[in-house]
């Protein structure tokens, strides 16, 4: 057991690669570009998901698709983790953990896109019942 979990370490061993940094040869504008513009968007990303989960909390899930809106929560969250982790990919080579946040924001991508397909035909039926459409 201590092999296989040995084994599975080794994949996050940072010393196999080269930081982002190295690509951008170091240059501080390059750098200071990917860092600060990557930092603007995690934290856009990381507080859309809070203001949707209080928005539905608030409305004790009597809002309609609630759970759509939880979807998307966690969607964008999962895309806020993956640029912070090419955030830390310019100092840090964590590109099998910045892999595995991808995996889990391709999953989370697929899971809200699917669930948007069978509520479609009901949400454009509530705006042409309000007339908002």
């Amino acid at each position: 057991m201590t092999t296989s979990f040995s084994r599975w370490l080794e994949y996050f061993d940072v010393s196999q690669f080269m930081p982002h940094g190295h690509c951008y040869q170091w240059r501080p504008d390059l750098v200071a570009m990917h860092a600060i513009s990557d930092a603007v968007i995690t934290v856009s990303y990381f507080s859309i998901p809070i203001a949707l989960t209080y928005v539905v909390y608030r409305s004790n899930n009597r809002l309609p698709f609630h759970k759509v809106f939880l979807l998307f929560s966690i969607f964008i969250l999962a895309c806020g983790t993956t640029h912070l982790l090419e955030i830390v990919n310019i100092w840090r080579s964590e590109y099998y953990l910045s892999g595995v946040a991808k995996v889990v924001t391709a999953i989370a991508s697929i899971a809200t896109a699917l669930s948007l397909i069978p509520i479609l035909p009901k949400v454009v039926i509530r705006f042409e019942d309000d007339r908002v459409l």
